[in-house]
């Protein structure tokens, strides 16, 4: 809310990767004129949490769900894209086609269940979580991202 308030007309880029994402809905929720990247994302942390640690009880002991695909529909629930809906934003969400750690369900769950959004999605090609930032084709495809209008 910060830097969306301290800078209201100015361009702002906003770029999470993996668990990070879950604050990116976050940062919508307050500026919706800024572009935003998701890199390997998922919708919603509680499912990623509780399929990584099912032997927990985990939906008691978050306290905070972080559900990528509520706030980011959330924030176009009054927009009928029409004269006054003033929202610029477009999410680009990449994701690495052989990602071990983020099972493609989830980020696939994220782009279908955001339909409000305008999003671009990249599907980097032999990439894993962890070395897709070392991939060639994604520094292609964030480079249209960056300069995207």
């Amino acid at each position: 809310n910060y830097v969306a308030k301290t800078y209201p007309n100015t361009e702002k880029i906003f770029v999470w990767r993996s668990v990070w994402t879950a604050f990116a809905s976050m940062v919508f929720k307050y500026d919706q004129n800024s572009k935003i990247a998701l890199i390997t994302p998922f919708d919603r942390f509680i499912d990623r949490a509780k399929e990584q640690y099912s032997f927990l009880p985990v939906s008691m002991l978050l306290r905070y769900r972080f559900d990528n695909r509520e706030v980011f529909n959330d924030s176009y629930r009054y927009c009928d894209w029409g004269e006054n809906c003033n929202i610029k934003t477009k999410l680009w969400i990449f994701v690495a086609e052989k990602d071990e750690v983020i099972d493609s369900k989830f980020w696939i769950s994220l782009y279908n269940n955001i339909s409000k959004v305008k999003q671009e999605l990249k599907i980097i090609k032999d990439a894993m979580h962890n070395d897709i930032l070392d991939n060639k084709d994604f520094w292609t495809e964030f480079n249209k991202f960056l300069q995207e209008k």
